[in-house]
């Protein structure tokens, strides 16, 4: 009998027909599964999701023999690790697809606060070529600051490297040998606010790091500095930001993620000439959408053939 596997958002097509074929599984495709019964649900051992998906104690009620959830995504706040563990379900998720898609997106927008391309972008649309109104910042020489020194957080380091930038950063889960294998000084959060021309957020979402970017800290950072947010929306406190961005004590912002999304038409951060925003298109790539999709099918047939997996998430989620 094949193990039935349930895909309940968007997933690449080569990487569901390669699933499909190997003989192994049966592969169900369709969001409103969750519309019906039990009885129709009580087979699935297997959920391949993305961020819409959110798995709680009442999805998991829906699914009695359901042994593994993978998430093609790299965050993974939209699952309740506690929840899966007290129902035996092994949770895996995908680090390593969207990063060099995550960090490129990072320094886009680096570069779009920089070199004030929002602003420049509009003057060329309204006809007006008065260049000394646009002056930016060379980053050349400045100091960037990474919270976060992961996957993605390396991939920017080294590009600002590139840049002849010296880099900083706070992560205190990463070793020793990391800061000093990418040459980066290690810092407290509160030195890298402080000290850095350009920060750039790349931490997972976890009770611990929810606002932790907040007045006190916001506070703290030089007034032309950079802040760059490509990973959960919720660790910068979006009123303290308002408030910073209100009395110009920041140089620029830019922003792929939000504390509520989607953003909304008249949030007050459009408002502002100095933030570039995007809509949470830091995985949205072709190659990221391809990659993620190996990384899953790769996981699933490893787990119900070895029954071991990569990149297991446990309850309680470090930074």
């Amino acid at each position: 009998m094949k193990i039935s596997v349930l895909i309940t958002e968007r997933f690449e097509l080569q990487s569901k027909i390669q699933l499909q074929t190997c003989g192994l599984f049966e592969i169900l495709e369709d969001k409103k599964w969750f519309l019906k019964n039990n009885d129709e649900l009580k087979y699935i051992k297997a959920l391949i999701i993305r961020s819409q998906t959110v798995v709680d104690d009442k999805l998991l009620s829906r699914f009695p023999k359901l042994e593994l959830i993978v998430t093609g995504t790299t965050g993974f706040d939209h699952i309740d690790l506690m929840a899966c563990k007290k129902n035996n379900v092994i949770v895996s998720h995908c680090p390593d697809s969207h990063s060099a898609s995550a960090a490129e997106l990072t320094w886009s927008l680096v570069l779009s606060c920089a070199r004030r391309l929002k602003e420049c972008n509009k003057a060329i649309v309204d006809g007006d070529w008065d260049r000394q109104k646009l002056i930016g910042t060379e980053l050349n020489g400045k100091t960037y600051g990474i919270i976060g020194l992961g996957r993605i957080g390396q991939k920017v380091a080294k590009i600002a490297q590139a840049f002849s930038m010296s880099v900083m950063a706070y992560d205190p889960y990463q070793e020793d040998n990391i800061f000093s294998d990418f040459k980066i000084n290690r810092s407290s959060l509160e030195e890298l606010l402080s000290q850095a021309d350009v920060i750039s957020i790349h931490t997972p979402l976890t009770t611990e790091t929810r606002h932790m970017i907040g007045e006190m800290f916001l506070e703290s950072v030089q007034p032309h500095a950079i802040l760059i947010n490509t990973a959960r929306g919720p660790i910068i406190h979006e009123k303290a930001l308002l408030n910073v961005l209100q009395n110009q004590k920041i140089g620029a912002v830019g922003l792929d993620v939000f504390e509520y999304e989607p953003l909304l038409k008249d949030s007050k951060l459009l408002k502002f000439k100095n933030v570039v925003v995007t809509p949470h298109v830091g995985a949205t790539t072709h190659e990221a959408f391809y990659k993620s999709g190996q990384e899953c099918k790769n996981k699933v047939i490893q787990f119900f053939t070895d029954k071991k997996i990569n990149d297991v998430l446990k309850e309680t989620p470090l930074a």
